[in-house]
């Protein structure tokens, strides 16, 4: 897919029914994706704000179709550090840590049932 050059990192979100707690599982993308990323700045009563909104094209097809969900972690590039939910590994740590190429995906689209160019589409903050 053109534009499709970057390596992604997902953490991928889950209940521990044993620990009653929310955990992540690291994988890296086997395929090349698309991260396109945008400032949105707004002026509010308490000065500017500015969002850094990323959406991230992942192309579909053997051997990989992408299985991302809402609250999951995206970074760009290839980590290896996995979040714990400990210090210093807790996800607004990480995040920090590899700010401001890393998202919470908000929302996934699935256009893998279109003739062509089929892929994933995925929005975050």
């Amino acid at each position: 897919m053109l534009g499709c050059n970057e390596a992604v990192t997902l953490w991928k979100r889950y209940f521990n029914s044993e620990t009653k707690k929310d955990e992540y599982t690291l994988s890296i993308l086997p395929v090349r994706c698309k991260w396109k990323s945008k400032a949105i700045r707004t002026v509010t009563e308490n000065g500017a704000v500015i969002k850094q909104y990323v959406t991230i094209i992942i192309p579909c097809g053997n051997p990989y179709n992408f299985d991302g969900k809402v609250g999951d972690i995206m970074a760009r590039g290839v980590h290896s550090v996995k979040i714990t939910g400990e210090k210093p590994y807790t996800v607004n740590e990480v995040k920090q840590l590899l700010s401001p190429d890393v998202i919470e995906i908000k929302a996934v689209y699935d256009n893998s049932r279109v003739e062509r160019g089929k892929h994933f589409k995925v929005e975050g903050v």
